[in-house]
């Protein structure tokens, strides 16, 4: 078993940063089609789209979707 301290999770992405009824639909989510969560030691450490982040991984990063 190998030591992982680094993994990418790749797919559709959904995130909340505000009430909905309070600023909107459109102004209260944000969605990536092609987005990726980088995890490192077991917490979240950048989360964009997979074309800027995939790019700078650490070599070997396992990617997973």
């Amino acid at each position: 078993m190998s030591d992982l301290r680094c993994t990418a999770l790749r797919g559709q992405l959904l995130s909340f940063s505000d009430d909905p009824q309070a600023v909107g639909a459109a102004a209260s989510h944000r969605h990536l089609e092609d987005g990726v969560v980088l995890i490192e030691h077991g917490r979240i450490v950048r989360v964009g789209e997979a074309r800027e982040l995939l790019p700078a991984l650490p070599a070997r990063t396992p990617v997973e979707h």
